[in-house]
């Protein structure tokens, strides 16, 4: 009903002679009525794009006097409504006139922008600068104040960038060639000296945060400090990013060329010379043709190959032909694997060639079978040794002639080397070079024939590796199947370099999420049970630990007999050395800093601390353990034979360096440690904490005593006697035990020391008084405040998070305004990037407070901090977590106070995300109900639910909404024209038209859809009721 009421009482005017009309009332009751009327002035002229010819119809003196009146007030320009429409007013008459009266000077105008300091206003002077420029006939006035132009525009650092494109093309029409290259120069000059000198607003709310931290930020870095804190937090806030996907490289950098049609080959040659003439072009580093590349080599790899010269008679005999055969046949295979292994590097494989390098994957005796004959055939075990031997023998004299290619010259240097024997027979001039077999070990021989075959096998294996880095698409479930088959039939475990690559394809297959990393991890473990490894057993552990650092996949991957394997590595008689042994430890800590992941079995942990502690081992391996013992107590529940054992050790002084902190941690950190939960035992513990005694730990002879603190002692701050104080004060403040006044002012008294060997006490220290603020009141304001910009990081932060909620007790419990001076504080308190002790962020604690505090506050009093709106701009561009809480305090604030234009610009941006847009848009109609501008994206929201929503009553709203935008500020063309259609719409269902007025009506609407403006959905439904009104089916049509 009430969106009925406010559209029968809309407005009517659509006829242009009617508007000027009511001007020339209005100017005849008062020639000075655009300073009151000035948003009905510039509505109309944009309205019923009136020109400066129709102004002067109204009076002569119209347009001058509100020329005027803008060069009149610049110098005292304030961001009104008069002053900004007043501008819109000379920017549409200056837009819509053909040419400009002689009133309007250049110069007056840039003098307004100059001497300007409001931002809407000066955007809107630029725009009148441009259009005046557009409109101008004299070339040579431009020219004369063009370099002037350009840097004024250019200079002003806030005008946007399409205002300064807008003005820039206008310009441009009216620059000389000469000018053209000096203001070229002139622009990235001054752009550059502009760039340096603009801050953003993080760099300002950062100076503002910083602070109260500022005198911290100068001594040693927030790393370091967390170290002497907490070793636990220590160990657990090192780098241990898991590793999804693993990244290896081929053994020369990969590049991928293009491949050329056709082939090298000769009909003129045979196999052999083919493989001779391809493998030279290969190595030359030189394209191999596709035809030759994707089909020739692969189908020649594993083919049988007849080998005749025609030169050589004795090849007529069939023993003799079929022995070369079998030697050039092979040579040819090792030839054409090479090619591949060297053409991977560089080409593409097709999946021809693939399929044919996926036969390799196979065991030895299978492998040299397909590779050395044809067929299956009946052989013994060293037939094809046998095979060569013949073969070399009987071939000799044609071997020993081969000078390419090298690496065939290489084996036959081999092989003849050790079967074949040159002699001289007969006498005198019967003399001749004779060979006989030697008497050759037959593993020797053995051993050559096998290596050569094993070199095919690895090329073709290798090129497989360096294709599937290139794509890892060609990992196909099918071919995959076979490595892993491989692998876990561990067939050739001897090969450790074949293996090596097969391991290597299997992680990238890895990497590609083609099969489960749960599958990839049984297989390693099963090698490393039944396997002795040594070149692969780094990749392994490598991918093993990379499990150990995810959560969830320690969950499912490790179990007690995967801990049992690779603690039995730690021991004294294993093979591996300390640095596969450190690598296990690693692993075992990684899995054991997962809070939720149970420590190790009891038989595991004895393996532990048997093979790493109380073996005869090298330190570094007893002080790794340690570190996973010190994890294994940290966890909630802890394994009963530990602490005993390490009481027993404890008791007989051995390893107290390392034992007095387990112990510290696993009584007094841990949930399951004893705590007192008497105050007034409490009070009396809470006087060591002024303690100047410490446990002097000696690494070399592991013993524990007492002495005082001295220059020379105090490194290890965790064993200070006072700092032992503290944490056991704390184990009860964890449990809630109350504390009596006195401890509390023995915990404020160690913070007042100056004591520097105490930091560490102080930390502890504060974090009780932060602990105990959450079940007791600590509301001593001003003395918490003393210590919120504390040297200590760790004291810092406690302190500033009590000292919030104590400030959030006080606004939320009274409906008086906070205190200036701790709103102030407050606010410089902001955590804008992590504050971390342990395991633990506190900023988001701190941040929680900050706007709690922020948010009751907004209810009574202004923020006058301009830091303040310049952190919300900062948090809502960068769209964080803390957005929800910044909407919710401006939608309380913005009901009674305007909010600076760049924190509405910065809620603009994030309008159009879902979870936001609900209570932005509830600050922004705020913000537009107390006259303020919004952005574009705002308007086009606006917009769009009057076009296309379904929901009338929304509809309503945001048709209410627009037209406050546009009484508060200019909008686009296509924004103005939908709201007059809409306006027009509604006119149209009024009951009291006369014919006149609407048939004006519909020749305002003809007009508006003849230059395209689309008709908005209430203004289509009422001009279907009107269809058979004259000119209604013309609208249409358009």
């Amino acid at each position: 009903f009430e969106s009925e009421k406010y559209k029968n009482l809309i407005e009517f005017n659509f006829d242009k002679k009617t508007a000027i009309d009511e001007f020339k009332i209005l100017f005849k009751k008062d020639p000075q009525f655009f300073l009151t009327q000035f948003f009905k002035l510039s509505y109309y002229i944009r309205k019923f794009h009136l020109t400066f010819t129709d102004l002067e119809s109204i009076s002569t003196l119209l347009s001058q006097r509100i020329y005027k009146y803008l060069n009149d007030v610049t110098t005292s320009f304030d961001q009104n409504r008069l002053n900004y429409f007043s501008c819109l007013c000379l920017k549409y008459l200056v837009r819509n006139s053909m040419e400009m009266p002689v009133f309007i000077h250049l110069e007056s105008i840039m003098n307004m922008i100059k001497d300007n300091t409001c931002h809407p206003i000066k955007t809107e002077l630029v725009f009148i600068l441009a259009y005046v420029i557009e409109k101008s006939n004299d070339s040579v006035l431009i020219n004369q104040f063009s370099t002037e132009l350009n840097n004024l525009v250019f200079d002003l650092v806030e005008l946007d960038h399409d205002v300064k494109e807008f003005f820039f093309s206008k310009l441009e029409l009216h620059k000389t060639k000469k000018f053209d290259r000096e203001m070229s120069k002139k622009s990235e000059t001054s752009k550059e000296k502009k760039i340096k000198t603009v801050k953003n607003n993080h760099q300002v709310v950062t100076k503002a945060i910083q602070t109260v931290r500022s005198n911290k930020n100068n001594n040693k870095t927030e790393e370091n400090e967390f170290k002497l804190v907490n070793l636990i937090d220590t160990i657990k806030s090192r780098s241990r990013n898991f590793n999804s996907k693993t990244t290896l490289e081929p053994l020369v950098p990969l590049e991928t060329a293009d491949d050329k049609e056709g082939d090298d080959r000769s009909i003129f040659n045979n196999t052999w010379k083919e493989a001779i003439n391809l493998y030279s072009i290969a190595l030359n580093k030189k394209i191999l043709k596709d035809t030759d590349k994707d089909y020739y080599v692969p189908s020649k790899l594993f083919g049988n190959h007849y080998f005749f010269d025609m030169s050589k008679v004795e090849y007529l005999i069939e023993e003799k032909r079929l022995k070369s055969q079998y030697l050039y046949n092979f040579f040819s295979k090792r030839l054409f694997a090479a090619i591949f292994l060297i053409v991977s590097r560089r080409q593409k494989l097709n999946d021809y060639a693939i399929d044919t390098l996926m036969k390799c994957v196979t065991n030895f005796k299978k492998f040299y079978l397909i590779l050395l004959y044809r067929y299956p055939i009946r052989h013994n075990k060293s037939q094809y040794v046998e095979d060569f031997i013949d073969a070399v023998f009987d071939q000799y004299w044609h071997l020993k002639n081969i000078k390419a290619p090298q690496l065939i010259v290489d084996f036959c240097k081999k092989m003849t080397d050790l079967i074949v024997d040159e002699y001289i027979r007969g006498l005198w001039i019967f003399k001749s070079t004779a060979i006989r077999k030697k008497n050759f070990i037959w593993e020797h021989v053995e051993k050559v024939v096998n290596n050569e075959i094993l070199q095919v096998r690895l090329d073709t294996v290798t090129a497989l590796y360096n294709s599937a880095v290139r794509d890892k698409k060609i990992l196909t479930k099918e071919r995959l199947k076979i490595f892993e088959d491989f692998i876990r039939k561990k067939e050739d475990a001897y090969d450790e370099k074949f293996q090596e690559f097969v391991i290597k394809i299997i992680d990238l297959a890895y990497s590609s999420n083609v099969i489960g990393a749960k599958k990839i991890f049984d297989i390693y473990i099963n090698m490393l049970m039944t396997d002795k490894l040594e070149n692969n057993i780094k990749i392994i552990l490598s991918f093993i630990n990379d499990q150990a650092k995810d959560y969830s996949r320690c969950s499912i991957m490790f179990d007690d007999r995967v801990f049992k394997t690779l603690l039995s590595f730690l021991s004294n008689q294993s093979v591996y050395n300390l640095e596969i042994k450190q690598d296990i430890l690693e692993i075992v800590k990684n899995y054991l800093e997962h809070e939720l992941i149970e420590g190790l079995s009891d038989e595991n942990l004895n393996i532990l601390i048997d093979n790493s502690i109380l073996s005869n081992v090298d330190s570094s391996i007893s002080n790794s353990a340690f570190v996973s013992l010190l994890l294994i107590v940290e966890k909630p529940i802890i394994n009963k034979n530990l602490i005993p054992k390490m009481m027993k050790i404890f008791e007989k002084n051995e390893n107290s360096n390392f034992i007095l902190l387990i112990l510290s941690r696993a009584i007094i950190d841990n949930k399951n440690g004893l705590y007192s939960n008497n105050s007034d035992n409490l009070e009396q513990i809470s006087s060591k904490l002024d303690s100047d005694e410490m446990i002097h730990l000696n690494g070399v002879e592991k013993k524990i005593k007492f002495e005082k603190r001295s220059n020379g002692n105090c490194q290890d701050y965790s064993n200070f006697i006072s700092l032992i104080t503290a944490n056991i004060i704390m184990r009860s403040v964890e449990n809630k035990v109350n504390l009596s006044a006195k401890t509390i002012d023995n915990l404020i008294l160690c913070l007042n020391s100056t004591n520097k060997d105490d930091k560490q006490t102080k930390i502890i220290a504060a974090k009780c008084l932060y602990n105990a603020d959450k079940y007791m009141l600590l509301d001593n304001l001003n003395l918490l405040f003393e210590h919120v910009s504390s040297d200590i990081y760790d004291v810092s932060v406690y302190v500033q998070t009590v000292y919030l909620h104590g400030c959030v007790r006080v606004a939320n419990s009274t409906n008086k305004k906070l205190d200036l001076v701790h709103l102030e504080n407050s606010i410089s308190l902001y955590a804008d990037q992590s504050l971390k002790i342990g395991t633990n962020d506190y900023a988001n604690e701190i941040n929680q407070y900050f706007f709690q505090i922020l948010l009751y506050e907004a209810r009574k009093q202004k923020f006058k901090n301009e830091n303040l709106f310049c952190l919300f701009d900062y948090l809502l561009m960068l769209n964080q977590k803390h957005v929800t809480q910044i909407i919710e305090i401006l939608i309380v604030y913005t009901g009674n106070h305007t909010i600076p234009e760049k924190t509405i610009v910065a809620l603009d941006n994030i309008l159009e995300i879902p979870d936001y847009f609900k209570g932005v848009f509830l600050i922004l109609q705020n913000v537009i109900s107390l006259g303020q501008m919004v952005p574009n994206k705002t308007v086009c929201v606006l917009v769009d639910s009057i076009y296309n929503s379904v929901n009338s009553l929304f509809k309503y709203n945001s048709f209410k909404l627009l037209e406050k935008v546009i009484q508060n500020q200019d909008v686009s063309d296509d924004v103005f024209d939908m709201y007059v259609l809409t306006k027009a719409g509604f006119a149209l269902r009024k009951s009291n038209l006369n014919y006149k007025e609407k048939c004006s009506l519909i020749k305002f609407i003809q007009l508006k859809t003849e230059n395209g403006v689309q008709l908005p959905i209430d203004t289509k439904l009422e001009l279907e009721k009107q269809i058979h009104f004259d000119g209604v089916l013309t609208i249409f049509y358009y």
